[in-house]
């Protein structure tokens, strides 16, 4: 009996810090987020198997959506450069079209963190890595 029960515990111990384990690393990046550029990016969620990733364009919040799954399987986190403005993006590996926005109302191969004031964009890339490598 006493074996059961401590296979038990262990069993719902490890079920419930497995489905935690992107906490630490989202609300790092979260924090960052607020520096790197406070003036477009919100806080990212996971909700429902989803990482929503939300951000302002003039007065409106949009979200850009993946599924976890595909953030983690289906995507590469990248340096680029759009415009002239240095970035990171996570891409969609491929022709793929991982990410809905209700911006545009469709699908889209990325979704794309920069920063007029922020130059180094080691950090932002570093912290996108760990947590799309938390998600379970």
């Amino acid at each position: 009996m006493k074996k059961t029960i401590l296979l038990l515990s262990c069993i719902v111990l490890y079920f419930v810090s497995f489905g935690q384990s992107y906490k630490s690393e989202l609300k790092k990046l979260n924090a960052y987020l607020k520096v790197f550029n406070p003036e477009t990016y919100r806080d990212i969620e996971v909700k429902d198997s989803m990482v929503n990733f939300k951000f302002q364009y003039y007065t409106q919040i949009y979200t850009s959506s993946i599924s976890i799954r595909d953030l983690k399987q289906n995507t590469t986190v990248l340096k680029g450069s759009t415009l002239g403005e240095d970035e990171i993006k996570i891409k969609c590996k491929g022709e793929n079209k991982c990410f809905y926005s209700n911006f545009s109302n469709d699908y889209t191969d990325h979704f794309r963190f920069f920063s007029s004031t922020v130059k180094d964009l080691t950090e932002i890339e570093r912290l996108v890595n760990k947590f799309v490598k938390s998600l379970k």
